[in-house]
């Protein structure tokens, strides 16, 4: 049995080559390891299937703060938000973000702006005491 595998581009150019050309690789199944294969012949991670497992890089309160502050502020209409408030959630790391001090944004799209900023950073930090 094979397996279909497409040859990742490592450039932004070699990308837009590859977009012309598309190459498809056959990799026989006794040359991947003996963990990656289950019994239907799809790859799967080492520790089983499922979601990827993704690490957050942990930071202090005010260095989070500002991050979220310079994200928000990236967002056009929200250059003037002056506050931000992070407030601490149970779950070990969690946190969660709103705006304090809007100044002269409209607050329903600086609200729209840092759902999405709190939503990046979650993805990214977590908060360490």
């Amino acid at each position: 049995p094979f397996i279909l595998t497409r040859a990742q581009p490592r450039l932004l150019s070699d990308y837009r080559k590859q977009q012309s050309q598309t190459k498809v690789v056959l990799v026989p199944m006794a040359k991947l390891p003996a963990q990656s294969a289950s019994e239907n012949g799809y790859p799967v991670a080492k520790d089983g299937p499922g979601m990827a497992v993704s690490f957050t890089v942990g930071l202090k309160y005010e260095a989070l703060r500002k991050e979220c502050l310079d994200a928000v502020r990236q967002w056009l209409g929200c250059e003037s938000v002056a506050g931000i408030q992070i407030i601490r959630s149970n779950k070990s790391g969690g946190f969660a973000v709103r705006v304090t001090l809007y100044g002269k944004a409209n607050s329903r799209l600086a609200d729209r702006a840092i759902n999405c900023v709190q939503r990046e950073q979650r993805r990214h930090f977590h908060l360490t005491d």
